[in-house]
């Protein structure tokens, strides 16, 4: 993002460089989603790291690709933030759209995802379908393999 920029000026760079047809329409969209409407002329630097956040968010899904890649994206989001952020990538997914998402945090992991893989020591440590494995289940299994290696 550029901080000297508004968060409207911000995407609509955004937007000619993707040759976004209708870029006014798509950006309040865009900033509704994220819940940043009420800012959109706001310059950057003076918006909080959470809002910042929420700006690139918003700025990965304004040109509407069919695959999101987010590394961490809840790091530094506050409760409100981080539900609004999982709402937007559950709406996305069900759209038909994929998300590819690493997290630290095992809970948003696992409650954001379809499929879970886990990486220890740089492999492929553990799958699982979200919906059939809980935290504890995940470290349950990372541990066990651990010890078995």
């Amino acid at each position: 993002m550029y901080n000297d920029l508004t968060c409207r000026e911000n995407l609509a760079f955004y937007g000619q460089l993707y040759g976004i047809a209708n870029i006014n329409l798509r950006i309040q969209q865009v900033l509704e989603q994220v819940g940043l409407s009420d800012r959109r002329n706001r310059r950057v630097r003076t918006l909080s790291h959470g809002m910042q956040k929420r700006l690139s968010v918003a700025r990965a899904i304004l040109h509407e690709p069919t695959v999101l890649l987010m590394d961490e994206p809840e790091s530094g989001l506050d409760q409100a933030s981080t539900e609004t952020l999982g709402r937007l990538l559950r709406d996305w997914a069900a759209a038909g759209k994929s998300v590819l998402m690493t997290t630290h945090s095992d809970q948003t992991g696992l409650a954001w995802a379809d499929r879970v893989l886990a990486l220890s020591g740089g492999r492929l440590a553990y799958d699982a379908a979200a919906a059939q494995t809980t935290a504890a289940d995940l470290k349950d299994a990372l541990r066990a393999q651990r010890h078995a290696a």
